[in-house]
């Protein structure tokens, strides 16, 4: 009875949030800043804040359609892989910005999100919550759902890969899918922490104010009609250890990175903390990039070859690829 009770009670890492749009403020031409109330009992009461570039789902509903056939659980996707296209829900992965009221019930939490049109589900659905006022914005098609962290699980939840005590000669790197990442790794930073930020954005007024340590060097990277990935691959293979700092390492033998395949996105990060493994890595120089997934794969490439970075200083992830919707 008592190993019964156990399974039963157990707290799954991820639990499902429904959710309204409480507030939606434009940040800047392409970037939009949607918080989210939860609308069970307790809200987002037991939302988990982990901070730094912490992943969650964005879950919609399908066109002309609502959530009320969600499943949840632990064998949610499978679930809703099989249900029917014309009832299945959108899925897409977003990065927390903030949480606010942690433990409450009236907690919310922020979304920065892309704005490009309505090509994409997720941008459609941002621009119906700009034309909608606040009493419209319960209409089954605006509301959602989140995949996130729940406060009740005792263990790692997953869907975070900031994870060092580096703090300085740090390597901050990606587009505007990137940038609320990177935002929230800046503010949760110590106030001692050195290094680069370099952010591709589609204009200059897309680059919003940020929190940062004074150590860390913000770089703008607006495309102003370039190709997507071009600025940001071109800085990132520019990119140097500080001056002062020893140059680090070669990494051994052997340990080069497999080159992915061109079909693949780009997504690998270090399976333990890079001031772990300092002393054969060389010194504690922690790169984190992410972004459309070709300009990823270039400046990983700079990383770990020219620059000698090894494998356990590099996380990167290739976010997205051009011409290809996540899947």
């Amino acid at each position: 009875m008592t190993e019964l009770a156990t399974r039963t009670t157990e707290v799954l890492p991820w639990a499902t949030f429904r959710v309204l749009a409480h507030r939606v403020q434009r940040l800047s031409p392409h970037l939009v800043r949607v918080t989210l109330r939860g609308t069970d009992p307790g809200g987002l009461a037991d939302l988990a804040d982990n901070g730094y570039d912490q992943r969650i789902k964005l879950i919609l509903p399908p066109a002309g359609g609502n959530l009320d056939e969600l499943p949840t659980g632990a064998d949610w996707y499978r679930l809703l892989r099989a249900m029917p296209d014309r009832n299945r829900p959108t899925v897409r992965t977003y990065t927390i910005r903030a949480v606010r009221g942690v433990g409450t019930e009236t907690a919310e939490l922020d979304l920065d999100m892309v704005l490009h049109g309505v090509s994409g589900p997720a941008s459609a659905w941002v621009c119906r919550l700009l034309e909608a006022d606040a009493s419209a914005r319960s209409r089954p098609e605006l509301q959602a759902a989140v995949l996130a962290p729940s406060a009740g699980h005792g263990g790692p939840h997953g869907g975070l890969e900031f994870v060092t005590s580096v703090t300085e000669g740090l390597l901050l790197a990606g587009d505007e899918t990137a940038l609320p990442a990177i935002a929230a790794i800046l503010e949760r930073l110590p106030w001692h922490a050195t290094g680069t930020a370099l952010i591709e954005v589609p204009e200059p007024a897309d680059a919003i104010t940020l929190t940062a340590p004074q150590g860390i060097r913000i770089v703008w990277l607006p495309r102003d009609g370039a190709g997507c990935g071009s600025r940001l691959a071109a800085a990132g293979t520019s990119w140097r250890p500080e001056p002062g700092r020893p140059q680090p390492g070669r990494h051994e033998a052997g340990t080069e990175l497999p080159e992915p395949d061109d079909e693949e996105l780009v997504w690998e990060v270090p399976d333990e903390p890079a001031e772990a493994t300092a002393s054969a890595a060389g010194p504690g120089i922690r790169a984190w990039i992410a972004g459309e997934a070709g300009a990823v794969k270039a400046i990983r490439r700079h990383l770990v070859g020219e620059c000698g970075l090894a494998r356990q200083q590099v996380a990167f992830m290739g976010y997205w690829r051009l011409g290809r919707a996540e899947s």
